[in-house]
């Protein structure tokens, strides 16, 4: 699975779709996601890990995503994994080299949420 991930990461970055520095954080966020879950479904993996590289490429960018709907939002919060999807997203948002966004932050939330569901 990680050859997969990392492979799409990478066709992200032949595609010039993302930079360099993009490509290696969510490498590193691949890693550390596999590590911490080495369960995790794989086809979530994957959109997690693909919005992540498309949000940060866009933050770098200064383009801005619609916002999350306030009901999808709110729905998402009061799933049981939200908690600690906050805490990973909160974590990964430490450590990106880009300033996140409130949008990008949601986003990021309910693709771990998926995950973690």
């Amino acid at each position: 699975m990680k050859e997969q991930l990392l492979e799409r990461i990478q066709i992200l970055l032949r595609a010039e779709m993302i930079d360099k520095i993009v490509a290696e954080f969510c490498e590193n966020v691949t890693d550390y996601i596999l590590d911490a879950k080495p369960d995790a479904d794989e086809e979530k993996l994957g959109m997690l890990i693909t919005h992540l590289a498309m949000g940060i490429q866009r933050l770098i960018k200064n383009q801005e995503e619609a916002p999350v709907d306030n009901i999808v939002l709110d729905s998402v919060k009061q799933e049981p994994c939200f908690s600690e999807a906050e805490k990973l997203a909160d974590f990964i948002i430490l450590k990106c080299p880009v300033h996140f966004n409130k949008t990008e932050s949601d986003f990021l939330k309910i693709h771990l949420c998926n995950l973690m569901a």
